[in-house]
């Protein structure tokens, strides 16, 4: 039984991962190495999760996989960020002259 659900974890998990990875879109920059990273890792917990949680713990671990995409995000992408966040900001500025 227990190695069943590990087994159906695992396979719900690359699921999961794959999906995640697929509809990942954090913004402008969303590069094909963020949405593998993305599915990669909400794949992993989501299949960690499943296997010694059940469904409650394949939830969990897709929402983390989510979250550590949105981290890489951000810190892979932070200097087009930054400069998108200075344009916008000098936009502002001349319009309000």
């Amino acid at each position: 039984m227990k190695k069943a659900r590990i087994a159906s974890g695992i396979t719900t998990g690359i699921a999961s991962g794959v999906s995640s990875g697929m509809t990942a879109n954090y913004g402008d920059f969303t590069s094909t190495a963020d949405k593998i990273f993305t599915g990669a890792a909400s794949g992993i917990l989501s299949g960690l999760g499943t296997a010694f949680a059940g469904p409650l713990g394949g939830i969990i671990g897709n929402a983390i996989g989510q979250g550590l995409g949105k981290i890489f995000y951000n810190e892979f992408h932070k200097e087009e960020i930054a400069r998108r966040n200075r344009v916008e900001e000098a936009k502002k500025q001349l319009e309000a002259t």
